[in-house]
């Protein structure tokens, strides 16, 4: 069996502001401490959740499918999970308020195939249906985009949240 790198999403910087939210959020350290930390747990989640991955499908890399779901049970059960998205509310988590992903792809009309080629100025690229552009957009509701991002048209969408992030306001 071929075992691969899973992808990490919560970088180091990330893991110091969230791991005080997350333990503000608990409440209690009371019973035995489980056998995967909580960044680990969080991780196992960010891989699930956005795939609509099955839980029995956790790649064991990223804990037994059955630790993952049973605490995630528990978090909501004890509410966990309210106060840990009350928590990120507050100064220090400005930018995670509520910010909303988001792409469409454009079709380039035909002729735009034979165009001259000038890659400084065309987010221009192939696809399953032709050449097409996406636009990316990050909003924080439906009518008020905040971030925008243009890529070839075959730019995966998860590829594009750091580029989205790094042109939000402070």
């Amino acid at each position: 069996m071929i075992k691969h790198q899973i992808r990490k999403l919560i970088n180091n910087e990330i893991w110091e502001k969230l791991e005080v939210a997350i333990q503000e959020a608990k409440h209690s350290r009371a019973g035995a401490p489980g056998m995967m930390g909580d960044r680990e747990f969080l991780e196992a989640l960010l891989y699930l959740l956005p795939t609509g991955t099955p839980w029995r499908d956790l790649p064991s890399e990223l804990g037994y499918w059955h630790a993952v779901y049973m605490r995630f049970r528990r978090w909501e059960a004890r509410g966990v999970w309210k106060r840990l998205w009350k928590n990120l509310q507050r100064e220090s988590f400005l930018q995670a308020r509520r910010l909303f992903l988001d792409s469409t792809t454009v079709r380039a009309h035909q002729y735009a195939a034979g165009a001259q080629k000038n890659d400084s100025h065309q987010a221009l690229g192939r696809s399953g249906r032709g050449m097409s552009t996406k636009l990316h957009a990050a909003t924080i509701d439906e009518s008020c985009a905040v971030a925008l991002h243009v890529t070839a048209g075959q730019a995966h969408d998860s590829r594009q949240f750091e580029a989205l992030y790094e042109r939000l306001d402070p």
